[in-house]
């Protein structure tokens, strides 16, 4: 099992969501990141770093064999068409090693 998680830009999360949706992933979670990336803007004739929004995405893929094509799914649906723009994302794959559901409150039930 392989945890992927995809830093991307907001605007291209329908487009992620549905390439991912093709493919066998689990889209587990959706959250809001502050980027080390920003755009220079100006307030009351000064200078300021405004940070760029992203969003961080978690998707669990539980056959190996389809880590690569989701990997190469979701970096086609969030790249932006202007290829010389910094900051379209980052995707970042890991070795899932356990995945514990919480149970419903009922610990005396839990299997094991």
């Amino acid at each position: 099992m392989k945890l992927i998680v995809a830093i991307i830009q907001p605007e291209k999360l329908e487009a992620v969501q549905a390439a991912i949706n093709e493919s066998e992933a689990c889209l587990v979670s959706v959250s809001q990141v502050a980027s080390g990336m920003a755009r220079k803007g100006s307030y009351r004739g000064g200078g300021i770093r405004v940070p760029l929004p992203r969003l961080r995405l978690e998707i669990v893929v539980v056959n190996e064999m389809l880590v690569r094509q989701t990997v190469e799914a979701i970096a086609c649906a969030a790249s932006a068409s202007d290829l010389s723009r910094l900051g379209n994302g980052d995707i970042l794959v890991m070795q899932l090693d356990e995945y514990v559901r919480i149970p419903n409150g009922q610990c005396d039930q839990w299997p094991g």
